[in-house]
Formats: C-alpha cells, sequence, structure tokens
C-alpha cells in the first residue's frame, strides 16, 4: 500500500489556527514511518486523518493513488488498522471478544464469528504474547495488557497499512522491546507502519524512515540516520542529545540525553516550548 500526503492541513477549529500545514509525504509498501515530535505537535492528530477518522482541510490524502474521502467506509475499514494512544473500556467484553473486533469488516452484518475467525484471534494473542488473558474482562486488566490487546485486535483484522499512535506509552520496558521485535517482524511489503513516539531509538529498532513534526509542520523527512541527528534532537526537544553507535551485539545507534553535573540543562524553556 501506498499512502502520499499533498499539502495536508488540518483544523479543529480554523478560527484557532492549524494543527498542521501544508504536509507533504509519502510511505511506500514495506515501509516502516516513526513520527517523533514533541507534545502537541500534531502527530496524532495526522495519523488519524490518515486512517480517515478525521477529515483535511485542505490538500489531500491519496491510498494507492485513490482520494481517501472517495473511498467507501469499509474498504477503509478492511485497509487500514489502527492503534489508539489511548482506549477506555465501557462494557466488559472478554480480551478474546475485544480481539475478535478485529474480524468485523470481514464478516457479515448479520453473521457470527467463525471457527476461522476465532482461530485468528487465539493466533494474534499468542503472538502479543497475552493468549493466556483470553477470558479475562478486558476492563480487569492493566492499561498495558489493554495496550497489547488492542494491538492483537488490528493483527487479528489483517489490514494492509497499520497506524499505531504511541503504542508502547503504556508497556513496561520488557514488554516495550518485545513489541517491537514483533513489529519488525510483520512489516511486510503488503503491510507498512506508520508509528508516533516519543522515542528516537525506536525509530533506530524499526523504521526505515523518519518525520519530524514541529509547530505542525514537517522539519525533517527522511531515512533514520538521514534525520535522526544531534542537531534535529535539540532542535526539536531543546536539550542536548548524543547520538552514539553502539557496536558488539547492538549494532545500531543510540541516543543519550545529556544532564551535565551540576547544571540545571532541563530548564522551564524546555517544558513551555
Amino acid at each position: 500500500m501506498n499512502i502520499i500526503l499533498k499539502d495536508a492541513t488540518f483544523a479543529y477549529d480554523p478560527a484557532l489556527g492549524d494543527i498542521f500545514t501544508r504536509i507533504n509525504m509519502a510511505v511506500n509498501d514495506g515501509d516502516s514511518l516513526c513520527l517523533l515530535g514533541p507534545n502537541g505537535c500534531g502527530k496524532t492528530t495526522l495519523l488519524k486523518c490518515i486512517g480517515n477518522l478525521l477529515t483535511l482541510n485542505n490538500g489531500s490524502i491519496l491510498v494507492d493513488n485513490k482520494d481517501i474521502r472517495h473511498i467507501p467506509h469499509n474498504e477503509i475499514a478492511r485497509k487500514i488498522g489502527y492503534v489508539p494512544q489511548i482506549h477506555i473500556p465501557t462494557f466488559p467484553f472478554s480480551v478474546l471478544e475485544m480481539v475478535l473486533m478485529g474480524r468485523s469488516p470481514h464478516i457479515g452484518t448479520f453473521s457470527a464469528p467463525s471457527e476461522e475467525d476465532i482461530q485468528c484471534a487465539e493466533e494474534s494473542l499468542h503472538t502479543v504474547g497475552i493468549l493466556h488473558l483470553k477470558n479475562r474482562p478486558y476492563t480487569m486488566i492493566s492499561g498495558g495488557e489493554r495496550q497489547l490487546v488492542m494491538f492483537a485486535r488490528v493483527l487479528c483484522q489483517k489490514p494492509s497499512l497499520l497506524l499505531l499512535d504511541e503504542p508502547t506509552s503504556h508497556l513496561d520496558y520488557g514488554n516495550s522491546i518485545r513489541f517491537l521485535d514483533i513489529l519488525e517482524k510483520i512489516v511486510t511489503p503488503e503491510m507498512p507502519v506508520i508509528m508516533t513516539s516519543h522515542f528516537p531509538d525506536h525509530a533506530f529498532l524499526i523504521s526505515q524512515k523518519v518525520a519530524v513534526m514541529k509547530d505542525g509542520n514537517i522539519i525533517a523527512f527522511g531515512s533514520t540516520d538521514e534525520v535522526i541527528t544531534e542537531e534535529n534532537l535539540q532542535t526539536i526537544y531543546n536539550i542536548e542529545v548524543k547520538v552514539i553507535y553502539l557496536d558488539g551485539p547492538v549494532k545500531r545507534k543510540v541516543c543519550v540525553p545529556i544532564r551535565k553535573s551540576g547544571e540545571n540543562a532541563f530548564t522551564l524553556k524546555a517544558f513551555n516550548n
């Protein structure tokens, strides 16, 4: 699947200004794209527009060269899987039932899930390591476990594009790394991924491309090595960061924030921007 954004602009209320303005970028078959940027820069809103949950005020989003606004909703539901940053449970569905909801775009209106659908749901739960929770009420598991359930649900959906909004935000350190390992394995030419994150290291772990947002604009877009630089990170986050290559078994770059001893490196100015 190919996604192309042309002059994409969005505002919840035009009188209050745009959330993002004239965004231009492309995600091609097999790409994994990491969207980085400070709080409030528009990452989540942009992701929702790509998923057709919000409609642009101006510009266009093309899905395989078709304007997303002209694609039927049921087709979008089959093609694009979305995992929100936060999901607040309402009804005590079982974990298995929640994952089975991912099959909804593929099941007729008056049809029940088949044995094949149930098997798909159980396989997805196994993939993310929580099959043992399948009979637990979704309202009675932790926030991190709910995040894994939502990921299993979108895997069961079998979309052509994954949209993940800060997918590791509620996961502990071990589950975060395991999640990224799973994600790296499922990125294929048939299933590209667009993921928002606050952690530049995530881009080194799973991304071929990175887009950096600030003040409603893309200020850098390209390969991970081109974009994740000390200069760009300082511009985004207003702190000094070193990008270091670790040899040995790691063999990748990591980002290390610098806080000089005896100095208040993290000032109120950083939080106010």
